[in-house]
């Protein structure tokens, strides 16, 4: 499959597996990520309406990790921090 071409279409990333809402957020978002300090709920989108754990994107789509929402402080804090490539 590798040398036709074909992996790469049957591939799935494994961070959509799991089944926790997806959030997005810009450079200020990523920077706290990677500092492992909370991120407040006006920094991503959509905003976090659930508790829960949540996945963390960049805007450019790298997957930054696994966050709990914080409800009553409305802002998820780091579980699992990925440091993608810049």
């Amino acid at each position: 499959m590798r040398e036709s071409g074909e992996l790469g279409n049957r591939l799935v990333p494994a961070d959509s597996l799991v089944p926790f809402p997806r959030a997005t957020g810009g450079s200020a978002a990523a920077s706290n990520a990677r500092q492992g300090k909370p991120i407040p709920f006006e920094l991503l989108a959509p905003v976090p309406d659930q508790a829960g754990l949540w996945r963390l994107y960049r805007d450019d789509g790298a997957f930054l990790g696994l966050f709990e929402s914080d409800m009553p402080g409305r802002r998820l804090k780091a579980v699992k921090v990925f440091h993608p490539e810049e």
